[in-house]
């Protein structure tokens, strides 16, 4: 039941602020983060393989050092 009321209450809170216009949303920065990384490591890695896990990890470093 309290499962409930915290749902109700937060997706009211959610539809009367929504996401705020001046801040750039988490989604996008990591999308900003995923295009700055793949350019850099296809100039210094040959493999796409080994490329695209060391982005996977530097994305994911990033990302949990943030929080």
């Amino acid at each position: 039941m309290i499962f409930l009321g915290v749902f109700w209450s937060a997706f009211i809170l959610d539809w009367l602020l929504g996401d705020p216009r001046w801040f750039y949303h988490p989604v996008c920065m990591i999308g900003a983060l995923c295009k700055f990384f793949e350019k850099l490591l296809r100039k210094i890695i040959p493999s796409e393989k080994i490329a695209g896990v060391l982005a996977v990890l530097l994305i994911l470093g990033v990302t949990i050092s943030a929080c």
